[in-house]
């Protein structure tokens, strides 16, 4: 009963992905949605403060948040190999909180941004 079950999940998991292997030409409009992350390198180094000039306050840093939302990808196929792809996505908003010595401290702020970009994409396969 194990190798049947086996081929079974095999040859469901190839039924499956066979949809996916469209062919696309030049001309063609490809809409795709999906999760979309932004993931900050929230490395700091030490806060500086201008209460007494500009002394580094020694282990008082920040971290930010990585957030995820709806991506939306539009991309128009310029020729066969060559495309031009437009990522939009709903607007992401990230937590700014302490760290290190400020790491009680909770959230210190946030930031809000709606990242459009524009890319060129090449499809090395026919």
């Amino acid at each position: 009963m194990y190798r049947p079950f086996k081929f079974s999940v095999l040859a469901a998991s190839m039924l499956a992905t066979v949809p996916l292997a469209n062919a696309y030409e030049a001309g063609d409009f490809i809409g795709r949605a999906g999760a979309a992350t932004v993931d900050p390198d929230s490395s700091s180094s030490s806060l500086r403060t201008g209460l007494t000039g500009l002394e580094v306050v020694p282990g008082a840093r920040v971290k930010v948040e990585s957030d995820t939302q709806l991506g939306l990808t539009f991309t128009y196929m310029v020729t066969d190999n060559l495309a031009v792809g437009l990522l939009g996505a709903t607007p992401f908003k990230h937590d700014i909180k302490g760290d290190g010595i400020l790491n009680g401290a909770g959230k210190l702020g946030e930031t809000k941004h709606l990242p459009p970009t524009l890319t060129l994409q090449y499809f090395p396969m026919p």
